[in-house]
């Protein structure tokens, strides 16, 4: 097909295309065929750049051998892991490629881990893949190099804009799979082909059982989410109206704050996307998030800092307090917990001070270290440690700005007799 050779020339950049040649070649030294899948493939066919996409090889066999072959072979390369299930993750160069041997994944029961069976084609690998647009497959290896596999004509459902799943067992065989339909309708705003999203719903006790059966899993598909390429806002409308945070027992959602989600500055990170998402929480569906999930330890510190600052937020007189003061009651907090309260903060004033004195409380020092009000006469001890905070807080309340004056402030204290001297 010439649309698609085409299509990848332009959305694959030159050193990615020469990892996947050396990949292919290596894959043919050692007997074997090796096929570009999935993501790549799914892109060019939509017409959208991949900048996000590690390129998926499947090899017909040794994957791991051929795997050892290309780290050997190439300079700057690095194994990154292989996994029992026939993969491995490599590292060629500047580019990340994932390799697989091609298999049949079985599911018993279902949402389980798979068994996996080795097969010899790609045609025997792709019936194991979710979607139609995830089971294409360009062959690279020289003997049929640009050959297009494309069993359930996905070309035509990426060029309908639709996202089918291949067989009526894909959701119960792996709930998970409702996660990333979400995820791919949302980033390329594709329609669900009315079976498929008559197979969302009923797949939903399979998704709710992974939060005993499979927590881990459950998390890893949860946690994409939040990569900065995704479209939050319609990702978690979607998923309201499947029912799926339903199933996951994070609602209700409030609609006003998931339109919120479209407001997330472009430079936000995965942690800071996900700090977002938990505003939109009420109490009861974070303690669930909490307790639920497998979370990393730096979002379940996000989690549990976001809990704190609600309660604190809402007891708080925030306009009867100095800049100091105000930004005291943030410097314990990270700072995405506070960017991300002041999304969903009504009195537009706070929302500002909250944005502000964040930075402040957290960049804000004295110029003058313990040594400098030491060697100025003030006795060692918690008193030093009394005025630099003092120093901070004259700082972010406009009242000091320059060394000297921190060495005027000390001085002044010393000459009024309000510490004590060395």
């Amino acid at each position: 097909m010439e649309h698609l050779h085409q299509a990848l020339k332009e959305h694959i950049e030159a050193g990615v295309s020469q990892s996947l040649a050396e990949v292919a070649e290596v894959a043919h030294s050692h007997g074997g065929a090796a096929w570009l899948v999935g993501g790549m493939v799914r892109d060019a066919m939509l017409g959208v750049a991949s900048p996000h996409q590690v390129p998926d090889i499947v090899v017909s066999s040794k994957v791991h051998a051929i795997a050892d072959a290309c780290v050997e072979r190439c300079k700057e390369s690095k194994l990154l892991a292989r996994s029992m299930f026939h993969t491995c993750r490599i590292r060629l160069g500047a580019h990340t490629i994932e390799l697989a041997a091609a298999r049949r994944d079985e599911y018993e029961p279902h949402g389980s881990l798979p068994t996996v069976r080795l097969v010899p084609h790609i045609l025997d690998d792709l019936p194991r893949r979710d979607f139609t647009i995830n089971a294409m497959a360009v062959e690279l290896t020289p003997d049929g190099f640009g050959r297009f596999h494309d069993p359930f004509n996905g070309h035509e459902d990426c060029a309908n804009l639709t996202l089918r799943m291949l067989h009526r067992e894909a959701f119960s065989e792996d709930p998970t799979r409702v996660l990333r339909g979400i995820r791919l309708a949302a980033r390329y705003g594709l329609r669900f082909e009315r079976e498929t999203a008559r197979n969302i719903e009923r797949a939903l006790p399979s998704l709710s059982a992974l939060l005993t059966n499979s927590p881990s899993r459950l998390f890893a598909e949860f946690a994409r989410w939040f990569d900065p390429h995704e479209n939050m806002r319609e990702i978690v409308s979607s998923s309201q109206a499947f029912g799926v945070t339903g199933a996951l027992h994070l609602e209700p959602l409030p609609k006003t704050k998931i339109a919120a989600l479209s407001e997330i500055p472009d430079s936000y990170d995965a942690d800071s996307r996900f700090a977002v998402f938990l505003q939109i929480l009420d109490e009861r569906a974070s303690d669930e998030l909490s307790q639920n999930l497998v979370l990393t330890q730096r979002w379940r510190a996000l989690l549990t800092g976001t809990m704190e600052f609600k309660r604190i937020l809402e007891a708080t007189d925030w306009d009867a307090l100095s800049d100091s003061q105000f930004a005291g009651k943030l410097r314990n907090f990270d700072s995405r917990v506070v960017l991300a309260a002041s999304m969903f903060v009504g009195d537009q004033q706070i929302a500002a001070r909250l944005r502000r004195l964040s930075e402040a409380a957290r960049r804000t020092k004295s110029r003058l270290n313990g040594r400098d009000v030491a060697r100025l006469g003030i006795r060692s001890g918690p008193e030093i440690g009394n005025i630099l905070r003092e120093i901070v807080n004259l700082r972010i309340d406009g009242e000091i700005s320059t060394r000297n004056e921190e060495i005027e402030y000390v001085r002044r204290r010393i000459r009024t007799g309000a510490t004590k001297r060395a």
